[in-house]
């Protein structure tokens, strides 16, 4: 194995999954690359859509003109997740500079399968290393979870770290 590539997101299994793939990666002197990903973002509701109808946007607005606290700009828009996986990434370094190791860092966005596994086909990855989540009430009455989709579309050997 020349390069084995693990799966980083905000989930603890993820953590684990970095670790075992450093090991590995050591162990086998192979080139370990982190592909950062991060959920899709909701935006925040605007006022209006959380405002039932006219007679309590004018209890509200009474209320705004009483306690000047209330008053604040609209919601910002959520990051998109290239940021938030940015943010991953800053977390997958300083575990890997606490154990001395290195690594090709890589935001990947979305978690998307087919985008993760082009990612690991394009740095030549022989082994896609990701954390098992828990499984939702959909995924365990239809028998399908993200990793295991993952396994399914990936070209090469996935290791799934629990």
């Amino acid at each position: 194995m020349r390069t084995i590539a693990v799966v980083y997101d905000e989930h603890e299994s993820a953590e684990r999954a970095l670790l075992r793939a450093t090991e590995l990666a050591a162990a086998l002197s192979a080139r370990l690359v982190v592909l950062s990903v991060a959920p899709p973002v909701e935006p925040a509701p605007s006022v209006e859509t959380l405002q039932p109808s006219f007679e309590s946007v004018r209890t509200e607005t009474a209320r705004l003109t009483e306690n000047p606290i209330y008053l604040s700009p609209r919601p910002r828009a959520a990051p998109p997740a290239v940021d938030r996986a940015s943010e991953h990434l800053e977390r997958a370094r300083d575990l890997l500079a606490r154990g001395g190791h290195e690594a090709e860092l890589v935001a990947a966005g979305a978690d998307d399968p087919d985008a993760l596994v082009e990612l690991a086909l394009e740095h030549h990855a022989d082994l896609l290393v990701v954390g098992a989540h828990r499984p939702s009430l959909w995924q365990r009455v239809a028998g399908t979870t993200d990793e295991g989709q993952l396994a399914r579309r990936a070209g090469c050997d996935v290791l799934i770290v629990r």
